[in-house]
């Protein structure tokens, strides 16, 4: 592409954002263009290499940042399940970030990847199993309508969906109204789950399907959906730090 690459050795912040490409009705396509941005201690990272790997493992061609940390993808089939692919250090191999449409035409939220401080190069570590068990225990909660359960699950202040940064008195107000609502019936099955390290011990990504099935009164409503989330361990708790969906395509 002629763009020089120069790998540099941590980058604490990545966002990316989905921008679907509008096409006239008669004439709909599964193209989007994929762009978000870099940084480096709250700065542009310029000049990194990024790829996009979809569900057969086909990787994309390189894309680098600008000096503004700005990268783009064209012709992106939104239709597939993706990963983006960093090559965040000389030193490290690449690291995945899963990602997902939403279908609003645009959603960017921020990933963290903190792999300097010695407080979470010394946090104790979150396995893989760690996280499988939490996000399974986090849906029985919804079941059982759990309300201290759910709460407990999220950290102090979150990037809360299309709600932006929350904190824990917001998330309460919405799972009581939606426990509320849905008092009657509420089944989930999470499938698919894939979780994904990053450069910090206590810090993984986890993307998974679900179906659910809800009802008010005699309402039924049952859809499938898609989830990220970040996970943090800090001492033996786990908390959500950042949640999205592509609930907004349904």
């Amino acid at each position: 592409m002629g763009t020089k690459h120069i790998l540099r050795p941590l980058l604490t912040c990545v966002t990316f954002a989905w921008v679907g490409v509008s096409q006239p009705a008669s004439c709909a396509s599964v193209e989007s263009i994929v762009r978000g941005t870099l940084t480096e201690n709250g700065r542009p990272a310029a000049n990194i290499k990024v790829v996009l790997v979809n569900s057969t493992g086909h990787l994309s061609d390189p894309a680098y940042t600008d000096k503004e940390g700005l990268y783009t993808f064209h012709g992106v089939n939104h239709t597939d399940r993706y990963v983006l692919r960093a090559w965040v250090s000389a030193e490290q191999p690449p690291i995945d970030f899963p990602i997902i449409f939403t279908g609003k035409g645009a959603e960017v939220w921020p990933i963290e990847i903190r792999g300097s401080s010695p407080q979470a190069q010394n946090a104790p570590a979150l396995s893989n199993g760690d996280v499988r068990k939490f996000v399974t225990d986090y849906w029985n909660a919804y079941e059982k309508g759990d309300l201290e359960r759910l709460i407990a699950s999220y950290a102090s202040s979150v990037n809360y969906y299309n709600n932006g940064q929350r904190d824990k008195s917001f998330i309460l107000k919405e799972k009581q109204a939606y426990l509320r609502y849905y008092a009657k019936q509420r089944s989930f099955r999470v499938t698919n789950m894939e979780v994904f390290d990053t450069l910090t011990p206590n810090r993984k990504s986890v993307r998974f399907d679900f179906d659910y099935s809800v009802a008010h009164k005699a309402e039924p409503k049952v859809k499938h959906s898609t989830e990220v989330w970040t996970l943090e361990k800090t001492g033996d708790r786990i908390e959500i730090t950042n949640c999205k969906s592509d609930l907004a395509k349904a």
